[in-house]
């Protein structure tokens, strides 16, 4: 008999029904005898309502259709008021689970440790499309060794571990120390400031932080939303084995442009500043 967990699972998929599909696919595969049900925001082109409800019928909750290109921020914000468990699960669509998690192992070191986001690793194995992007992206901001890096390797190790947020006030600036922690709690958890789009957390420590409706149309709203985690004091914490999915992108052309598109930063933090 399976065990129905008090998480609720939240995507956000964008022109990408391939992916959507695909991860839907491999939580059926690799949820042994535990189950939660997820939650869908589609602002793609063309919906995947239709498709995904009827083969997902069993794990999909609700199937939230939005507006053409409506911006991370906004949908998160309309997933997050619509949960009625006590945990959700954050996932971008182009994530795969690969193997089978114990939720109810991950729930018991929330509860045990009291965090209130408890971050997943990323196994990050890039399609040449998306490495491209990435290449001339980190070339326009004169980071060669980076760029060349991405376009070479096959497979990149994207854990996000111990990555640490160092805030200026006076500047209004962030930056992130990589492959720092504040504390090493055990063999494989690390109380960190940042961890990835694949995370397990407390709903109501989220809500109560004033999270996405905040960030609005903010481009770098990942970092910033870090930040307010942060100046709230939650605690976060990132468990490096038992928690981890594959990060496979599957696009067009055309996403590739929304993807890379040109976000004005200093208006996103000009932005931030006022609602902080």
């Amino acid at each position: 008999m399976k065990e129905k967990l008090n998480i609720t699972g939240i995507i956000k998929t964008f022109d990408r029904s391939a992916c959507l599909e695909r991860l839907l696919r491999s939580v059926k595969e690799n949820r042994g005898n535990m189950w939660f049900n997820f939650i869908i925001a589609d602002d793609s082109k063309i919906s995947s309502k239709t498709k995904i409800t009827m083969m997902f019928w069993d794990i999909v909750e609700e199937y939230i259709e939005m507006p053409y290109d409506s911006w991370i921020s906004k949908w998160r914000q309309i997933a997050l008021e619509k949960i009625k468990t006590k945990y959700f699960l954050l996932c971008d669509d182009d994530f795969i689970f690969s193997e089978k998690i114990n939720f109810s192992y991950l729930l018991e070191i929330l509860e045990k440790n009291k965090l209130d986001i408890l971050g997943g690793t990323l196994d990050d194995k890039p399609e040449f499309l998306y490495r491209i992007g990435s290449f001339f992206s980190q070339i326009k901001k004169k980071k060669y060794k980076n760029a060349f890096s991405i376009l070479l390797k096959k497979k990149i190790n994207r854990t996000f571990f111990g990555e640490i947020i160092t805030w200026d006030f006076e500047y209004w600036k962030y930056k992130f120390e990589y492959w720092k922690y504040h504390e090493k709690i055990s063999e494989d958890l690390f109380m960190v400031d940042y961890v990835s789009n694949f995370f397990l957390c407390r709903t109501d420590s989220i809500r109560d932080a004033w999270w996405w409706k905040s960030l609005g149309k903010i481009g770098n709203e990942h970092g910033l939303f870090y930040v307010r985690m942060k100046e709230n004091k939650l605690k976060v914490a990132i468990l490096k084995k038992g928690f981890t999915a594959i990060h496979r992108q599957i696009f067009s052309i055309k996403y590739l442009l929304k993807r890379f598109r040109k976000y004005d930063n200093k208006k996103s933090e000009e932005d931030f500043k006022k609602i902080s």
